[in-house]
């Protein structure tokens, strides 16, 4: 069996098996990684692997991939959305407390340990007016953390969402139980309706 070794160049690796020494290159391309072995030659490799960041589509080299951080995430995804209307109604605002929270914390790092973490902190911690915080205002923030996550598997960043690594909802259940009284034209239809006199 073959020996993987790694080189000075990012992205790149020597394989050495039976029939002598090969390079190769690392990278994840559409949230998948893979493993290529090339020629004997390291220049061919770093050939492809200059071909590969090249095509269209999200890519990225394991070396780099293993260094991208909640900033750096959020800072694209702020970017990407910056004129989405939805974004600036809402998500922006949510952007800025996850960006608190996660901060300098590396993708890789952020597993389902990390998010119930977020949700359980968020759900203590007061609102500016001194009440208790809603598990729907949580949600929203953790729905935002997931769109981002997502782009990020869709850029090559991340191979996996973390939140599908939860065996249930890491959402809190939300109840619609909001009482509304009905108009007086509105009553009076109910009753003509009903034949109510």
């Amino acid at each position: 069996m073959g020996k993987y070794q790694k080189t000075k160049y990012p992205g790149i690796f020597k394989y050495v098996g039976s029939n002598g020494e090969s390079y190769g290159i690392d990278y994840y391309a559409g949230g998948k990684k893979h493993r290529e072995i090339i020629g004997s030659l390291l220049g061919e490799a770093q050939k492809k692997l200059s071909e590969k960041k090249n095509k269209k589509g999200p890519f990225l080299s394991m070396a780099v991939l293993k260094k991208k951080t909640f900033e750096d995430l959020a800072k694209e995804y702020e970017g990407k959305f910056k004129n989405d209307s939805y974004f600036q109604k809402t998500r922006k605002y949510y952007l800025a407390t996850l960006k608190d929270h996660f901060g300098a914390m590396r993708l890789r790092e952020i597993g389902t340990l990390e998010l119930d973490t977020f949700k359980t902190q968020r759900k203590n911690t007061p609102t500016r007016y001194k009440r208790e915080r809603s598990g729907i205002a949580v949600n929203r923030e953790l729905e935002t953390l997931s769109h981002m996550f997502n782009k990020a598997m869709e850029w090559g960043w991340m191979e996996v969402n973390p939140f599908t690594r939860f065996k249930e909802s890491p959402f809190y259940k939300e109840e619609n139980n909001r009482v509304r009284y009905l108009e007086e034209d509105e009553s009076k239809r109910l009753f003509l309706t009903a034949d109510i006199k």
